[in-house]
């Protein structure tokens, strides 16, 4: 259903040109979407993965990250080390620039899923802001 949403708003602005929306890297991911429950691992096609297989080359992937107090030897602690705000970092140049052997962090609030280096796989970009305060907000 999302994968359905994202192609209607694609055909929808297509004469307005590219189209930004905003979801979990999970969902948005090009390839396929695994999450851990206990022991059974989920697998799923995300909509990002399917989206991609329709929109070729049109389709591109900025995951996001986050964590004011990254720790060291871990993927967000190599990104905050290069920002202490909020920057873009293209692929290319980041997987050149990380260690062979990096970690993953630690969840910043519940529900956060920590990028992990796995996650840069089918990623165009990523994005990742430092200055965060680290609290949840809730809206209802």
């Amino acid at each position: 259903m999302m994968a359905d949403n994202l192609l209607d708003i694609v055909a929808q602005e297509r004469h307005r040109g590219p189209s930004l929306v905003f979801a979990h890297n999970m969902h948005l991911q090009r390839r396929q979407s695994q999450m851990q429950f206990g022991d059974h691992e989920a697998h799923w096609g995300s909509a990002g993965a399917l989206v991609a297989l329709a929109l070729g080359e049109r389709y591109a992937f900025v995951a996001t990250d986050g964590r004011p107090d990254s720790e060291p030897g871990t993927l967000q602690g190599a990104l905050a080390e290069a920002t202490n705000r909020r920057a873009l970092f293209p692929i290319d140049a980041l997987r050149a620039a990380l260690p062979p052997a990096i970690g993953t962090g630690t969840p910043i609030v519940p529900g956060h899923l920590p990028l992990n280096p796995a996650d840069l796989d089918g990623a165009d970009a990523v994005i990742y802001i430092a200055d965060t305060d680290g609290k949840r907000v809730q809206y209802w």
